[in-house]
């Protein structure tokens, strides 16, 4: 197959740190703008959701219909997520990211225009979100399309081996948009309107996917995986079999536990953020989190070979549930900036171990599915810890906002025990330990 793809550069600098060393490796192979274009790709998936419930929130100064409102853009995303599933093989999938990313873009352009109201605390009005809803449903995972995009490159190069060294990239590269996107969000916010967030989102939708598009990697034909777990016995296949499926649901669960407790936080964010009528500087706040969320999960790279991924799941979703009983005692913007940030500890490492564990769990044919999996349930969980903090803050008190994290935040940690326990009872655990 010809492409201008340029070839692999070797590594210059062994005393580099590791993730370095990898995104060297990575722009050897895939060209010198691709690990920056896949980064870029995924600021409209932080900035849609942000920049709606800032500007709703400024709106109505009505938390509720803030966390509606962005919810329904999560649960939108989700279901887009689950029906790209269906067409990961297609021939035809590159042109139909581009009509979506056009029609994400019309639609965040226009979204400012959509009457919005404050309303009441039931099931009235959910009409009103469905704007949000079907802009939301054009917002593609673009976390999903950079690792296709990397798995067909690594299989054009015959470097398989280098999966997980993108795939890492690739979960850093998740934190590292929370942090941007949200500054890029408080910034604009505080010094154009929230709604010019929305329109900003809808540019970069456009730009991001055509420059994503005409990057020679695209004319990469994606392969069709077919690798069992492993040949052995029928009995023994069967048992990985039905061992890794059980891992792979775990693995569901932990995502939309983490979704959970994001959405939660910014549940909780919006209303401190009404409480106190700070609503536009509510993502400058919400980037403390992205923030310590990359320099960790940075950190957490070189850990791998020295600590198991499954043990690394436990330790930090532990953390994630101490950090989170803190977000009911902070007073003001400084405290809960400080609170944020020591969440943000606990979730980029979080998605880091999640991802990593994909690997044990999916034989190559089945990693993209289980991917696209976790990414609709990190989106879907964001939506029901939204309206479950909104709720609860707006019908009682911020307190019993503060809890709801606390209690999404006991799902990844029950995953990640869970997990473990499968793993070590099941035969795929044998060649790994």
């Amino acid at each position: 197959m010809s492409s201008s793809v340029p070839a692999p550069s070797p590594i210059t600098s062994k005393s580099a740190p590791e993730l370095i060393r990898d995104v060297q490796v990575l722009n050897g192979l895939g060209g010198r703008g691709l690990t920056w274009i896949t980064l870029a790709l995924r600021l409209p998936q932080v900035l849609a959701p942000l920049g709606v419930i800032t500007w709703v929130a400024t709106q109505t100064a009505s938390p509720w219909a803030a966390a509606l409102s962005s919810a329904a853009v999560c649960l939108g995303s989700a279901l887009c997520g689950v029906l790209m599933t269906f067409f990961v093989n297609v021939p035809w999938r590159q042109w139909g990211m581009v009509v979506l990313a056009l029609l994400q873009g019309m639609v965040m352009w226009l979204l400012p225009l959509a009457p919005i109201e404050s309303v009441p605390t039931g099931i009235d009005s959910l009409g009103m979100f469905l704007p949000f809803f079907f802009a939301g449903l054009s917002l593609a995972p673009q976390g999903l399309v950079c690792r296709i995009r990397w798995n067909s490159l690594l299989e054009h190069r015959q470097r398989a081996d280098l999966l997980p060294t993108a795939m890492r990239a690739e979960s850093v590269s998740e934190a590292m948009s929370v942090v941007t996107g949200a500054a890029i969000t408080g910034l604009i916010a505080t010094t154009a309107g929230p709604q010019t967030v929305l329109r900003v989102s809808a540019v970069l939708s456009v730009v991001m996917i055509t420059i994503f598009m005409l990057h020679p990697s695209a004319r990469l034909k994606q392969p069709v995986l077919t690798v069992s777990l492993r040949d052995s016995s029928e009995r023994l296949q069967q048992a990985r079999r039905w061992s890794a499926q059980r891992l792979r649901s775990m693995l569901v669960v932990g995502c939309g536990g983490l979704g959970a407790l994001l959405g939660a936080i910014q549940g909780c964010l919006v209303v401190f953020a009404v409480s106190v009528d700070i609503v536009p500087s509510m993502g400058a706040l919400y980037a403390f989190l992205g923030l310590t969320s990359a320099i960790a999960a940075v950190v957490t790279v070189s850990w791998r070979t020295r600590v198991r991924p499954w043990n690394l799941w436990i330790l930090y979703s532990t953390a994630a549930l101490l950090a989170s009983m803190m977000l009911s005692t902070p007073s003001g913007a400084f405290g809960f900036a400080v609170v944020l940030a020591l969440v943000g500890l606990c979730i980029g490492p979080s998605l880091l171990c999640l991802y990593g564990l994909a690997a044990y769990a999916a034989p190559e044919d089945m990693y993209i599915g289980l991917v696209s999996r976790m990414t609709a349930a990190t989106s879907a969980g964001m939506a029901l810890g939204l309206v479950l903090s909104a709720y609860f803050g707006v019908r009682y008190d911020y307190i019993s906002a503060a809890l709801v994290p606390v209690s999404v935040a006991l799902i990844p940690l029950a995953g990640s025990l869970v997990f473990i326990y499968i793993w070590r009872r099941s035969p795929l655990s044998s060649p790994h330990t």
